[in-house]
């Protein structure tokens, strides 16, 4: 994204205008309470959480990832959240700061990795075996 490109909020004003609808009626496809919250996202004094940006995709008939890439503030409540849960995931995220830094590593080879990453189901067992992108030496020992 350059820097003159779109916020979320007006990335999301702009969709719902190419597709002829009120902020009521997003607001109300996209099972929201408020229209003022629509007005707020788009003016940019608010920020939709991550379920409620996916109930806007939707609403919007737009893949989730596609309004994801103008939200650019950092997931951090997320993150904090992920490494309480599992703290494993402080290393992984560390060696990916790592990796990013020193250029070993581009957000999108990163996205690309992810997206072809088949996904596990939550009842398996055992972590399945990391993508081969993700071994030594991206990420080193």
């Amino acid at each position: 994204m350059s820097a003159e490109s779109p916020s979320l909020g007006e990335r999301i004003k702009t969709l719902r205008t190419e597709r002829g609808l009120s902020m009521r009626a997003l607001a109300h496809g996209a099972g929201l309470k408020s229209v003022a919250f629509v007005a707020d996202v788009e003016r940019g004094f608010r920020h939709p959480s991550p379920d409620v940006l996916a109930s806007l995709a939707k609403a919007l008939n737009q893949p989730l990832d596609s309004l994801r890439r103008y939200d650019l503030r950092p997931p951090v409540a997320e993150l904090r959240a992920l490494t309480a849960r599992q703290p494993d995931w402080a290393l992984a995220l560390r060696k990916l700061v790592d990796a990013a830094q020193s250029g070993r590593l581009t957000s999108e080879q990163l996205i690309r990795l992810l997206d072809k990453t088949p996904r596990t189901s939550a009842a398996s067992k055992s972590p399945p075996a990391p993508p081969k992108a993700l071994t030594p030496p991206l990420f080193g020992t």
